[in-house]
């Protein structure tokens, strides 16, 4: 016997987003959105040191399931962190002397 009717959805249902660039759900793209602007805003950092793009912001989103207020936390702590510990001077300060010293044990200074 033949069923006229069928029950299932004709409408397919659209995947999850997966929260990359090109693949955001609504929610998400605001979330990107008001990230950047609190950076600029709040002057967290000098966007010129900062050099992030949209997939560095997705990386604290993802990281936080797009909970803006989280994603900011983490995000402040990163800063933070690369201020105390003096990342962006890091090339003109390092001791070549212990570079050296390394290369003596681990040739391929990979250690």
């Amino acid at each position: 016997m033949r069923r006229l009717f069928s029950f299932r959805s004709t409408a397919e249902e659209e995947p999850p987003k997966t929260g990359f660039v090109g693949d955001l759900s609504k929610e998400q793209e605001k979330c990107l959105n008001e990230i950047k602007e609190w950076v600029v805003n709040e002057k967290i950092e000098d966007p010129e040191v900062l050099n992030f793009d949209d997939h560095a912001y997705l990386r604290f989103c993802r990281a936080r399931n797009f909970v803006l207020k989280d994603a900011q936390a983490m995000l402040q702590k990163y800063v933070t962190w690369r201020r105390d510990e003096q990342v962006e001077d890091i090339l003109d300060t390092f001791d070549k002397d212990v570079q050296k010293g390394i290369w003596k044990y681990y040739e391929h200074g990979n250690h």
